[in-house]
């Protein structure tokens, strides 16, 4: 039987028969499709969805394993930050002690440039150009109370103190006065320097020496 056979006998059918046979080819493709294309699919995502689930309850107790741990870790991590923090204060009390006893002397601003200024002398190749300063920097701190239940602030305890000196001459002569303040007090030293050539050999220097205090208002050096 050939395709006009085939042609030919369906158009002898009536109607209600032709649509069966319609209705019975679109059934037969239909479970075609769903067998070929969609039923590997749905396996696959099946599987995906069970892979999913199980990775998801890993991820759950892997979290719930983090938190015990962590919560383990904080109750005996606790102990040991309070005896640094007890130690700290300790730390902190002999220093601010010190302090308190004078261990260095203060002077006033003036007076520290005056100390400058007399080391210049020393150095007659040396022009004094200016003397500038910039407002004290807090480096020590008290350590709050972590206990107290009311909001605790940290209090300066030691300031650094910055005075700019600017100074004209050779290189050699801004060498030698570096180390004039290096030897002149222990407590005095150099932090910076800019240093640029003007009209060779002449030099201009920003010195950025600096000291330490207690007080806000006043420069520490040693009696």
């Amino acid at each position: 039987m050939n395709l006009s056979d085939v042609s030919e006998k369906y158009q002898q059918l009536t109607t209600r028969e032709k649509v069966l046979v319609l209705v019975t080819g679109l059934v037969v493709i239909v479970m075609l499709s769903f067998f070929l294309v969609v039923e590997p699919q749905l396996n696959s995502w099946q599987k995906q969805l069970k892979i999913n689930t199980s990775l998801m309850q890993k991820i759950k107790r892997t979290q719930t394993q983090i938190r015990d741990i962590e919560l383990a870790l904080s109750k005996e991590m606790n102990g040991e930050l309070k005896q640094q923090i007890v130690r700290l204060k300790g730390q902190q009390q002999s220093i601010k002690s010190k302090l308190i006893n004078q261990e260095l002397a203060l002077v006033a601003k003036t007076e520290m440039v005056t100390v400058l200024k007399s080391l210049l002398k020393e150095n007659n190749q040396l022009k004094l150009m200016g003397f500038g300063s910039t407002p004290p920097q807090p480096i020590l701190f008290t350590i709050p109370n972590s206990t107290s239940k009311e909001s605790e602030q940290a209090t300066p305890l030691l300031y650094k103190h910055i005075v700019k000196v600017e100074v004209e001459g050779g290189y050699f002569s801004i060498l030698r006065f570096l180390q004039q303040i290096e030897r002149s007090n222990s407590s005095i030293l150099w932090g910076s320097i800019n240093y640029s050539v003007a009209e060779y050999p002449k030099a201009n220097a920003t010195v950025k020496v600096f000291t330490l205090s207690t007080d806000k208002e006043f420069i520490g050096v040693n009696k």
